[in-house]
């Protein structure tokens, strides 16, 4: 075979010896030496799932790095492999001198998919009044919604509990009627303070016939806490916290407080049922707004008799819209001129609403706003489990400890958190590596000994502070034990817009490296790092391209390449490559950093909603080359309701 694969005459006699522990190419390797052939065939069988295999291997295994050798009896393989649906089990003969049993397991990462059984039982939804549309009108909902007749006249403003509970008959059929009037004089609003949620008659129901004539002189009214109970089963439907509710005109705006996930529209859904079911009729258009950590983030807007008409009837193409859209918020203050970031006042009792007199006759502003109080900290214990595959001097290095996690707001957007770990049981002692002879700093190299030398550490404690300087521009800042390896202070900025396919960023750090004990001791070496980022979502197979350039850990400086593709589930997959000033040599065994990683959202195989993801890195080789800062909190994960993407993922 070597006059067959000689490359333009030259006969490829012989190969090098290969070269381990030394970065560079393996150029005078590639079709060199002698050659043999390789090949197979498979025959799958009558019998279903049996496929028998044969192959010949011309390789005579005495030649392999270090000095291994196989005892070959013969050029010819064998094997059989019955396939299941997620396994495959072969069994097979090598060379006549070995026999070799594997089990192979794969799955369609892209369909996973598991019920939501273990939460609160999805609400029904119902057809009824909501603004001009009327049910009982039209035989066929569509005709109303192809109708292009001026909407007839309702109430405008609601501002009490829908006066029926769900679980009646009487609650599909909630008239404009049965809402309070925004006109109705504090006297008469004053009689209900002992209405509930739940109650079957509503004394506020006042005909807007007989309301005042102007809206002259009436202002924003104090908090109540009528609608409570809608909260408290919102939270409940979507596993995320409502800081509040606020209604204005035919608009009910839900705030919720550092939700994420990768489920939204699934969980959206489950939030309207529970806002539909109790908001009066007058209520045409939901607003779900997303505040991540004090900053307005996102809003998502709800066309409630769409969405009624698409949860209940099955709707012609030609009068199917989307019912939940994200819409921009440039129109709105930094933090969306939410009022429960702002303290006001609240009122002494669960009275409904009342309207205060403005001397200034301003118009009408918002007539209802209900809280809900959460704690200002959370608490976590559960298992904690870092890993490495594809290590040289072990295929796979494993920690396995437990951790609690704990973190204290001391306002929405400036808060504390602390890890504090356990190590049970671990076998990093397996792994070594020889520094390279010029010499890098050993800013990751050194793993074993942050994961070995003690029992009980400290991986993470810092005060996070973050905020939104205008639309579009976030900026955070952040001190403390930033990971494992790294203690300092650093700060991010990131420009993205609503439903832009494209987001900028820059984040700058000055850090120091911690003691292998990984407490609050702090060794000399300390290097400013940071990096500029550029995403973009290529719209092409849902693959974002983000490339980042700056200086890493060890002083050096380069680029970072990272290709993504998140599939319609949430499961990420992605590949990376960081090129730097530090050449091969230096650089150690695989000549630059890289790796591919899988990211699966705890969503996709859990019985009940979750903002985690399990995490899997595969890196041929740890070096210090091209290493960057781990920070917690990245404002572009903060940040991805805002993706033209956001809504989906997930089964809905």
């Amino acid at each position: 075979m070597a006059e067959f694969l000689t490359p333009y005459g030259k006969r490829p006699a012989t190969r090098d010896a290969a070269v381990v522990g030394q970065g560079g190419t393996a150029n005078q390797q590639y079709f060199h030496g002698n050659a043999a052939l390789f090949g197979g065939v498979q025959y799958h069988t009558p019998w279903k799932n049996l496929v028998l295999k044969a192959e010949v291997d011309g390789n005579n295994y005495q030649q392999l790095p270090f000095g291994n050798t196989l005892p070959i009896k013969s050029i010819f393989n064998f094997g059989a492999t019955y396939q299941m649906k997620n396994a495959d089990f072969t069994v097979g003969v090598l060379g006549n001198s070995q026999v070799m049993f594997s089990i192979s397991l794969h799955e369609r990462l892209d369909t996973l998919n598991t019920p939501k059984l273990a939460e609160a039982k999805a609400l029904p939804v119902d057809l009824k009044t909501v603004g001009a549309y009327n049910p009982n009108q039209f035989s066929n909902p569509a005709l109303f919604i192809a109708s292009n007749a001026p909407p007839a006249a309702a109430a405008t403003v609601v501002a009490a509990p829908a006066s029926v509970p769900a679980t009646t008959p009487a609650a599909t059929a909630v008239t404009a009627k049965n809402a309070i009037d925004p006109l109705v004089s504090e006297g008469i609003a004053s009689t209900s303070s002992n209405v509930s949620v739940g109650s079957t008659q509503n004394p506020l129901s006042v005909d807007a016939r007989n309301a005042p004539s102007s809206s002259a002189g009436l202002q924003k009214q104090i908090i109540t806490t009528q609608y409570n109970s809608t909260l408290v089963d919102f939270e409940q439907q979507t596993q995320w916290q409502v800081k509040g509710l606020r209604g204005s005109g035919k608009v009910w705006t839900v705030h919720l407080q550092d939700a994420s996930g990768v489920f939204l529209r699934s969980r959206i859904n489950r939030g309207i049922t529970v806002l539909h079911r109790d908001a009066p009729s007058a209520i045409e258009t939901f607003q779900i707004q997303f505040y991540n950590w004090g900053m307005l983030v996102s809003e998502f807007q709800v066309d409630r008799k769409q969405w009624m008409l698409s949860q209940t009837q099955l709707l012609a193409p030609s009068v199917r819209y989307p019912s939940i859209t994200l819409v921009d918020t440039a129109a709105l203050p930094a933090d969306g001129g939410n009022p429960f970031f702002r303290g006001p006042s609240r009122s002494s009792s669960s009275a409904a609403p009342s309207l205060i007199a403005n001397d200034q006759g301003s118009s009408l502003e918002p007539v209802m706003i209900d809280k809900l109080d959460h704690k200002p900290y959370r608490t976590n214990i559960g298992v904690s489990y870092a890993q490495i595959v594809g290590s040289p001097d072990a295929p796979f290095l494993f920690a396995l400890g437990v951790k609690a996690d704990g973190l204290y707001k001391f306002r929405e957007n400036t808060w504390v958190t602390g890890t504090v770990n356990a190590r049970l049981v671990d076998n990093f002692g397996k792994y070594v590596i020889d520094p390279a002879p010029t010499g890098l700093q050993p800013v990751r190299t050194d793993i074993r000994s942050y994961v070995t030398q003690s029992i009980a550490t400290m991986p993470n404690l810092q005060i996070t502070n973050t905020g939104k300087i205008a639309d579009n521009h976030f900026v955070s800042a952040y001190a403390g034990y930033l990971e494992m390896m790294f203690a300092g202070a650093g700060g991010e900025y990131l420009w993205r817009p609503t439903n832009s396919r494209v987001a900028l960023g820059a984040d700058i750090n000055r850090v120091r490296q911690r003691q292998f004990n990984v407490w609050t001791s702090l060794q000399n070496y300390a290097v400013t790092t940071g990096h500029v980022t550029g995403y973009w979502d290529t719209g092409v197979q849902d693959i974002l391209v983000k490339f980042s350039y700056g200086k890493y850990l060890a002083g050096d400086v380069g680029g970072t390449l990272d290709l993504s593709r998140v599939f319609q589930n949430g499961v990420k997959i992605g590949a990376y490559a960081t090129r730097t000033n530090v050449d091969y040599a230096q650089f150690g065994e695989g000549s630059f950093d890289k790796g591919v990683y899988l990211s699966i959202p705890f969503d996709a195989f859990f019985a009940r909603h979750s903002d985690s993801s399990a995490n899997l890195l595969f890196t041929p080789l740890i070096r210090d080359g091209g290493a960057m800062l781990i920070r917690k909190y990245r404002l572009y994960d903060m940040t991805r309701t805002r993706d033209s993407r956001a809504l989906s993922a997930g089964p809905d």
